[in-house]
């Protein structure tokens, strides 16, 4: 019975994705006018493709749900000063469905290889997603200015420190861009800590390998007091260390949960 129940969650992983396949293609007459767009006239739309990529990602997260695939929550523990930049854990390319979902508007930067395919190239222009490959220091750079830019002009920032998904639930290596960026700008940021019941759509598991449908959620912190804090290094430790605070409490669930 396990066997067949756990055959219906691949179908349904299967299905979710012709979904989002779909909706790329259903997408396309709306974005691809707005992407051959010159910059100038593409810069002003980005705000309207955001909110159309927000409404189609908070789609798919009601149909995993009504599928009974998977259930995504976005907890908010914050208190009222949120700040428009979010540093986040990454697990699963879930992550960002459950992410652009909830926060209206929001920017980040995306990995090069993806502005080449061809679906979703349109929408990533049209968007105004910063795409970067962090191979080239150069590029690195540029993007990081654009980003700052995006911060100063009040809009939303994510990004992902780690630049792969954990294998593990545990932090891989972090970049120092994202902390870099907060010391630069005197800016507190805000932390995103993803977690789930299992390993699903990253390295340690493409399916997911429970009979159980799917748990991601997403907790919301205000990071430490700024006040003490100043360096892209001291940024950086606070991250890990709340993070692990994180892994060891009640909230986090039971793949990326500390063992033991």
């Amino acid at each position: 019975m396990n066997r067949i129940v756990y055959a219906a969650r691949v179908a349904l992983y299967l299905y979710s994705f012709f979904i989002f396949g779909l909706m790329c293609i259903l997408f396309l007459p709306l974005v691809l006018p707005v992407a051959i767009l010159p910059r100038v006239l593409r810069e002003k739309r980005h705000v309207a493709v955001r909110k159309i990529v927000q409404l189609g990602f908070a789609f798919i997260r009601w149909h995993c749900r009504m599928t009974g695939f998977g259930t995504m929550k976005i907890i908010d523990h914050r208190e009222d000063k949120k700040s428009p930049l979010l540093i986040a854990n990454h697990i699963s390319m879930f992550d960002i469905v459950l992410l652009f979902g909830f926060v209206p508007g929001i920017q980040t930067l995306v990995n090069s290889k993806f502005v080449r395919n061809p679906l979703l190239w349109p929408t990533i222009t049209a968007a105004g997603y910063i795409p970067v490959n962090l191979q080239r220091p150069l590029d690195g750079a540029r993007a990081f200015e654009a980003l700052g830019s995006s911060l100063q002009r009040g809009e939303a920032v994510v990004l992902f420190p780690e630049g792969t998904r954990s294998v593990t639930g545990d932090l891989a290596t972090l970049k120092k861009g994202p902390f870099r960026l907060a010391e630069d700008l005197g800016m507190t940021p805000d932390y995103v800590f993803f977690t789930s019941n299992q390993a699903f759509l990253n390295r340690a598991a493409f399916f997911p390998k429970g009979a159980e449908g799917v748990i991601l959620e997403a907790h919301l912190f205000n990071s430490s007091d700024g006040s003490h804090i100043r360096s892209a290094k001291a940024w950086q430790s606070d991250f890990i260390k709340r993070y692990k605070d994180f892994q060891a409490s009640d909230r986090a669930l039971a793949w990326n949960r500390t063992k033991g």
